[in-house]
């Protein structure tokens, strides 16, 4: 048999050796998860800890509608809103304020689906995020927010862009049975904010 024959096959089995490494390093973020509150940071408080001095403009409106007021929603540890809220997901998408409701009103619990080309994220309003952890950037729902998802080692890691403001999650196992979620957020100005969500493993509940 020719050198090059032998040579090619080795190859080749070094090739299917390195993917078949590399999808047993991949984390498996596949489950139900809900959020533990006592684990987890006050999105409120971390807001106002970074807003400049005079609380203005920092961030996009709050519930007054008064530039510079604070994050909208809010609510006890974690971020959870006071009262009923829409559904994660709905409303306008394109808009700044779009990343400020993604870590102010965190999902209290979330499915993820995960295969080798793409992760689903539904939320409990039945709200889906599909990433693909490709590193190539995409336009959210017709909006203008840009986000792109891909691999840090054992880290996965979605950046999102609207307008000045930036939102950097990242998702990572830290143990068994625990998934922790941290959002790095980039207003236009004042601090960098850095919000921790701690989910357990859980079993979703039967619809009575």
């Amino acid at each position: 048999m020719s050198p090059y024959r032998g040579l090619a096959a080795a190859l080749v089995l070094t090739a299917i050796g390195s993917v078949a490494r590399a999808q047993e390093a991949t984390p498996r973020l596949g489950g139900f998860w809900r959020l533990v509150p006592q684990e987890s940071d006050d999105a409120r408080a971390k807001m106002r800890e970074a807003m400049p001095r005079g609380g203005r403009g920092g961030f996009p409106a709050g519930p007054g509608g008064q530039p510079g007021s604070g994050p909208p929603g809010g609510g006890p540890t974690g971020g959870a809103p006071v009262g009923p809220r829409e559904p994660r997901g709905r409303g306008p998408v394109g808009d700044p304020e779009a990343l400020m409701r993604e870590i102010t009103t965190p999902p209290e619990a979330m499915m993820i689906v995960q295969s080798q080309t793409e992760i689903a994220i539904e939320d409990i309003d039945g709200a889906t995020t599909v990433l693909h952890p490709d590193g190539k950037k995409w336009k959210r729902a017709g909006g203008a927010v840009e986000t792109r998802a891909s691999w840090k080692g054992t880290i996965l890691v979605v950046e999102s862009q609207a307008h000045s403001m930036k939102l950097t999650t990242t998702y990572e196992l830290p143990s068994p049975g625990r998934l922790l979620v941290l959002h790095r957020f980039h207003p236009p100005s004042g601090s960098e904010v850095e919000i921790k969500r701690v989910y357990a493993a859980d079993t979703p509940k039967a619809a009575p």
